[in-house]
């Protein structure tokens, strides 16, 4: 089970500079806590993580997934011109085999980070939505 607070080195501005962030389990359920920022009102900032245990089928041992819900409350221009509030949302899934070593785990977690913190494709891909 994960701590009840954790503590997130954030790097709001992707800039090199993050600070601290705590935050704190609100919600727990079998398979699926709910952690909530500082900054959140009705617990409207938040992040889910999630399990699915694996099942073996066969000769095969099954697989474990995990999975995380980002939720950030946001405010857009509307087509009229008025304030819009809506939600930002950030998902990310693994799947990994079970027997997979814990080393094959980090190097295929890093990829995926080293991915995500990639200047060109922050621009291009995250943020302009090009493929």
């Amino acid at each position: 089970m994960l701590d009840n607070t954790i503590t997130l080195a954030y790097d709001a501005e992707g800039d090199g500079n993050p600070v601290n962030v705590v935050i704190v389990r609100d919600q727990e359920y079998p398979d699926r806590s709910v952690y909530i920022f500082p900054d959140a009102d009705a617990a409207d900032h938040n992040v889910t993580f999630y399990r699915t245990r694996p099942k073996p089928s066969g000769n095969f041992k099954g697989v474990q997934r995990t999975r995380e819900k980002l939720t950030k409350p946001v405010t857009v221009d509307g087509i009229d011109g008025n304030l819009v509030a809506s939600a930002a949302i950030v998902e990310m899934s693994t799947s990994f085999p079970k027997g997979m070593t814990d080393a094959e785990k980090i190097a295929v977690l890093q990829e995926s980070l080293a991915l995500q913190i990639h200047a060109v494709l922050r621009t291009n891909h995250y943020l302009a939505g090009s493929v």
